[in-house]
């Protein structure tokens, strides 16, 4: 395996590393504004109202542990690169 090629494979787990992390900062956002809230405001709400809230605030508690999920495999994928990238950079010196 040549260097340029783990570099491209390095480049584009941190690259999806980075996008992971930013779905999982905008969940976190999403849930804060839209579920924190939802017990205040489940007063002011139907029924029906309530349950879509609800199911919508269970899907973006899902979506964040998913993003997480891939985070943490997209790191596992950068770390798995970098070892790839040391070990052929050994054998050619």
């Amino acid at each position: 395996m040549k260097v340029k090629s783990i570099n491209i494979a390095i480049v584009i787990a941190t690259l999806s590393l980075i996008v992971s992390l930013w779905a999982i900062v905008n969940t976190s956002v999403s849930i804060k504004y839209e579920c924190e809230d939802l017990t205040w405001r489940k007063n002011q709400l139907s029924a029906e109202q309530i349950r879509m809230s609800v199911e919508n605030c269970e899907q973006l508690s899902f979506d964040q542990q998913l993003f997480g999920l891939s985070a943490a495999v997209s790191a596992v994928f950068v770390l798995l690169g970098f070892a790839a990238r040391v070990t052929v950079l050994r054998r050619t010196t």
